[in-house]
């Protein structure tokens, strides 16, 4: 996912995953796009979805570009509902 996120034209990454930290942060990764503070989170643990927003949980207009560019890849296209 980190990969993924730096490919995005604009992303500037701020923290990355550290060695075995799935084990014990949902929240493994920080980005700026655009000015806006991101976090990634896998909330259960299990590699199967993730949570991507804003730092301070607001609605942002740059969420939907860094959305739509994760969903070109063709590897990321699920949103949530």
């Amino acid at each position: 996912m980190v990969r993924a996120v730096s490919q995005i034209p604009g992303v500037k990454i701020l923290r990355r995953p550290r060695f075995f930290s799935w084990v014990r942060e949902d929240s493994f990764c920080d980005f700026v796009l655009d000015g806006v503070g991101y976090e990634v989170e896998e909330p259960f643990g299990d590699n199967s979805r993730f949570w991507i927003g804003p730092l301070d949980r607001e609605p942002r207009e740059t969420t939907e570009t860094l959305l739509d560019e994760l969903s070109r890849t063709g590897r990321f296209g699920g949103r949530a509902k």
